[in-house]
């Protein structure tokens, strides 16, 4: 008997946009500390508005403080642009939507209905709309229409 994997969705959302973040710090400090620290700031920067944006643009002002440089600075950012995006993203927005913002509808399950609603227009005995050619899924040689249509016509 197959185990039941119950999967929930905001917590992957958020496991994929906190490893992001940590891909982001470790990547800029890797720039950073191979002697490009402007260049791993500028990265890391970016890199933080995008994941973390509106917010993330509104906390830039905070993002670089005077007077610090290098590595302690990178981390400043990052930890501005992080806190920003974590609470605007899984605080906030959901706080405000007054449920799970991220969900697709899949704990509930919905269940085709087999019965045909009647409408209170019949449709005429001389209907208008054109019946479509059926064509069987696989011949008696079980090629598809696809594999058929290319026999046909000498392509293969």
């Amino acid at each position: 008997m197959p185990a039941s994997i119950e999967v929930n969705t905001k917590n992957i959302c958020r496991f994929i946009w906190v490893l992001l973040s940590l891909g982001t710090l470790q990547f800029g400090l890797g720039i950073c500390i191979a002697g490009l620290g402007t260049l791993g700031e500028e990265t890391v920067f970016l890199l933080m508005l995008c994941l973390s944006f509106p917010s993330g643009a509104i906390m830039s002002v905070f993002m670089d403080p005077p007077g610090i440089e290098g590595p302690l600075e990178l981390s400043i950012m990052w930890l501005t642009g992080f806190v920003a995006g974590y609470l605007q993203w899984f605080v906030v927005l959901p706080a405000m939507c007054g449920r799970s913002i991220i969900t697709l509808g899949l704990s509930t399950p919905h269940v085709a209905s087999t019965a045909r609603k009647k409408s209170k227009h019949h449709a005429s005995p001389k209907s208008k709309t054109k019946r479509q050619r059926v064509i069987p899924a696989f011949d008696r040689f079980g090629r598809t229409p696809v594999q058929r249509a290319i026999k046909s016509h000498g392509w293969r």
